[in-house]
């Protein structure tokens, strides 16, 4: 459309003629194109583009009011609404975008199913976890070894196993010890090749019984865990620190080994554990037992990481696989949409002391049956098994797993007829129960 100002050919012609453009110098009339930039496409216009259009877009959805406060901030800056908003708009951190540097956002991230990539793994507690990380932890998790007395087959090395064998207590007896530190012992090497690719950093925690059967010198133990590669080399990966002091009564023995960094492992090696004597020079020589499997829960497990998600969600979900280490034969587990759970009661205790070489009832249903669905128990530093005793069968033992520092226990559902007894024993030193939670009810 034509926009003439004065006649055409005079010589006050000015303005816009098709893509003719009209104007006036000091000496005539200049008629020439209008300029028509060429859309270079560079890696900046590109980048910038979709940001004005979607601060051009948050404009547009601005209310009226909204867009008068904007009007209002730009008198202050000669500006127009719309100008002063996408000024402040196009800015880095607060504005619409972070810079490579990083910066603080105000408000949340739809990733609309697109990936965050190359995440460092977490060092603090709200820190973000990579698949990697969480799979190593849940192989961390499950992953602890009992001792017992079977040869391994490989040198003098007895065997540990993914779970209690059930078995009697097992004795192992040192030969006489005299003065001096380092003196081996006996030593435990896993049944399977590792199925993780690395030892969290952390705390491993080895669970030993043991007691001085003769002589009267000082004797302190500690562990020594080894990488034992395919081609029988043993590489150390940590020591525990000295344990108490040993005493003619049998006790349980808990030491630990920090391991500052993640350690990797090759999934054709095996973990391998030494206990090791110091013995006193006062007195006269000793010897002494370690005791395994029976209710002695002697064990290794790898460190857990601290991190919330994986001490609270993998740990509960990931309890009731793994926490049967000996599942009861006579328990008949159930679950049905259509129970009626309308009465169930939520049983928990928290922080009671539990003395050494004695039980505790959890519940005891006398008669009249019940729908049990599920319990859990921690304790600390030392563990305990629960006893489960269904219409009067034979007693079933469930063992306990490691969780960090503590001792998790987890009961499953359990349908009885008549009675049923749950009860935990203590076989170390007094203990603390620190929680025990339980669900049942009594509609059948």
């Amino acid at each position: 459309m034509a926009r003439i100002k004065n006649p055409l050919f005079s010589l006050s012609a000015e303005g816009k003629l098709g893509a003719i453009v009209l104007r006036r110098s000091l000496k005539s009339i200049i008629a020439e194109e209008i300029p028509k930039p060429p859309d270079a496409k560079s890696p900046g216009q590109l980048a910038w583009r979709p940001m004005f259009l979607l601060a051009k877009e948050l404009w547009h959805a601005l209310s009226a009011s909204e867009k008068r406060v904007w009007e209002s901030a730009g008198t202050t800056h000669h500006l127009t609404g719309y100008m002063w908003f996408m000024s402040q708009a196009l800015r880095p951190n607060p504005g619409l975008y972070l810079p490579l540097l990083g910066g603080t956002m105000q408000g949340a991230i739809d990733m609309a199913s697109f990936k965050i990539e190359d995440l460092p793994d977490p060092a603090l507690l709200q820190d973000a976890a990579t698949k990697a990380y969480v799979d190593t932890a849940i192989s961390n998790l499950a992953w602890a070894k009992f001792f017992n007395d079977t040869p391994s087959g490989i040198g003098s090395y007895y065997e540990m196993s993914p779970t209690p064998t059930e078995a009697a207590k097992s004795t192992f007896s040192s030969g006489v010890l005299g003065t001096g530190d380092d003196q081996a012992l006996f030593q435990w090497i896993s049944d399977e090749t590792a199925s993780f690719a690395a030892i969290l950093a952390g705390v491993v925690s080895v669970h030993i019984h043991a007691e001085r059967t003769s002589g009267n010198k000082s004797i302190r133990l500690y562990a020594e865990i080894y990488e034992y590669t395919a081609a029988a080399a043993e590489i150390l990966i940590a020591t525990t620190a000295l344990c108490d002091f040993l005493t003619d009564d049998e006790s349980c023995i808990e030491e630990h080994a920090p391991l500052a960094d993640d350690y990797p492992i090759a999934p054709t090696s095996k973990l391998l554990i030494k206990f090791l004597a110091n013995v006193g020079a006062v007195g006269a020589n000793v010897t002494l037992n370690l005791y395994a499997e029976g209710e002695t829960t002697s064990s290794v497990s790898l460190p857990t990481p601290t991190s919330p998600l994986i001490e609270a969600e993998i740990a509960a979900h990931a309890a009731l696989p793994n926490a049967h280490h000996s599942p009861p034969a006579a328990i008949k587990a159930f679950y049905s949409e259509a129970n009626d759970l309308s009465d169930v009661i939520n049983t928990t205790v928290s922080n009671q002391t539990i003395p050494a070489l004695s039980y505790h009832t959890f519940l005891n249903i006398a008669s009249g049956g019940c729908r049990f669905l599920g319990g859990t128990f921690i304790t600390g530093g030392s563990a305990v098994t629960v006893r489960v005793n269904v219409d009067g069968g034979a007693e079933q033992t469930i063992n306990p797993f490691t969780v960090g520092n503590e001792w998790v226990l987890v009961v499953p559902p359990i349908q009885c007829d008549d009675t049923l007894l749950i009860r935990g024993y203590n076989n170390h030193s007094s203990v603390v129960l620190k929680y025990a939670g339980m669900s049942w009810h009594r509609a059948l």
